[in-house]
């Protein structure tokens, strides 16, 4: 990577709750990770945006262990976003 460059321009979150039942309760948990970056190669720019999902059942009962688990779906996602910017810089530099 000599000569090149990486900008992390953002990095967000977004959590959404998926109702149904009878009593329309929090069934499933969705987070979206989402990361802006932009790749300056042999001086070429190549800005960017990738994104993963990842579900999870909802857990009214214990509101502690779903917090924990959200947290834990952040540190996976991050990982798999790491992993997709990985993949952009290898298919930009051949």
């Amino acid at each position: 990577m000599q000569g090149s460059s990486l900008t992390i321009q953002k990095l967000e979150f977004k959590k959404r709750n998926f109702y149904g039942g009878s009593n329309v309760r929090s069934k499933e948990i969705e987070i979206l990770g989402e990361l802006h970056y932009e790749f300056n190669i042999k001086n070429k720019l190549k800005a960017g945006m990738i994104s993963v999902v990842v579900q999870m059942p909802s857990n009214e009962i214990n509101p502690q262990a779903e917090i924990s688990a959200q947290k834990q779906l952040k540190d996976e996602i991050e990982f798999l976003l790491l992993e997709k910017l990985t993949q952009e810089y290898l298919l930009i530099e051949n």
